[in-house]
């Protein structure tokens, strides 16, 4: 592999997150023209595949529904819509691969990219690298943050950049598969949908946490470091901005952060945030055609088919009594009678 090897990129969302991913996808062209990107698009209309890359031809590739992953309907009837697009992450990647490419970086649909991957892409082509993570926190200190991190991962899975290799399709298999029935927010088992099962490729593969702060710059490291810029060119505490992630951009989640902590933010940080505004308001309008088929969707199932109700433990209960001990089954219905006899 050489300095040169073509990138492909990646992103999954619905058409509720279609103008950031499209606001993305240019940011990443604007870097690197010649990489391919792929829009996984969890919908089940597949006629929005030709409806979207006739207007934006940033996406090279457009995958929708079943077209993105072979069991897509069984997927988005089990999860709410953060849950669905994190569990057809694997498949997407997998997708990638599959087309001839070596290197395949995924990010997230509000993140965007400002200055080349360099770190990342030569440990993947150099080092002897297969997987490449970014972690939540770079520095200590706010206990509210670093709670949060243990419940939902100590990495991030807005950025992950692979490159082919038998452990790496071995792993996206298996994730996969983990993610076709447990992509839940499920903290007393200490699941958060894809990224807690992530990172447990650390294990498996031969991977590098980047701890370039100009990585993964987000809103729940708002606090511990300072946007400034030279010359056009955006800085995180004096090191280049690698990328900007704007998570609960759209429901105004960042500037409820700073109101809730209190954080001082630079005043470029506010104009690279009003540039990311206009980029996606640009991009709204242009994909406005695709966009107004949205609708409005859980982000996670309160139920999901992995879990059981309590009426549904209840019978699965009751049949295990009937069957191994029928005796027990009887003296608990016959208490129950009582008590409600009692009651009345």
């Amino acid at each position: 592999m050489n300095q040169k090897t073509k990138l492909a990129f990646a992103t999954s969302c619905d058409l509720n997150y279609l103008a950031q991913a499209h606001a993305l996808a240019k940011s990443v062209k604007n870097i690197y023209p010649d990489s391919t990107f792929t829009l996984g698009l969890n919908e089940s209309d597949l006629s929005l595949e030709a409806i979207i890359t006739q207007v934006a031809p940033e996406f090279d590739y457009v995958l929708v529904g079943e077209n993105l992953h072979p069991r897509y309907d069984s997927l988005e009837k089990r999860y709410g819509i953060i849950e669905l697009c994190c569990s057809t992450k694997p498949a997407l990647l997998e997708r990638c691969f599959q087309a001839g490419n070596q290197i395949v970086i995924y990010l997230d649909p509000d993140t965007f990219l400002l200055d080349p991957l360099t770190s990342a892409v030569e440990s993947l082509e150099h080092d002897n690298c297969e997987a490449v993570f970014t972690p939540h926190l770079t520095s200590l200190g706010n206990l509210d943050m670093e709670i949060s991190s243990m419940k939902h991962g100590v990495v991030n899975l807005g950025f992950l950049a692979l490159r082919n290799t038998d452990s790496v399709m071995n792993f996206l298999s298996w994730w996969n598969l983990r993610l076709e029935t447990m992509c839940i927010n499920d903290p007393k088992r200490g699941i958060f949908t894809d990224q807690t099962w992530a990172a447990l490729g650390l294990g498996v593969l031969h991977s590098k946490i980047i701890q370039d702060v100009g990585y993964n710059f987000a809103t729940w490291n708002l606090a511990d470091h300072v946007v400034s810029q030279v010359n056009e060119k955006y800085l995180i505490d004096d090191s280049p901005l690698v990328f900007a992630h704007f998570s609960t951009f759209s429901v105004g989640g960042i500037q409820e952060f700073i109101r809730k902590y209190q954080v001082h933010v630079s005043t470029s940080f506010i104009d690279l945030l009003d540039i990311y505004s206009q980029e996606v308001e640009k991009s709204k309008q242009l994909l406005l055609i695709a966009i107004s088929h949205a609708t409005r969707k859980p982000h996670y199932k309160k139920i999901s088919k992995n879990r059981k109700s309590g009426m549904e433990m209840k019978a699965i209960f009751v049949d295990f009594l009937g069957s191994h001990s029928p005796a027990m089954l009887r003296a608990i219905l016959e208490l129950k009678r009582k008590f409600r006899i009692k009651s009345e």
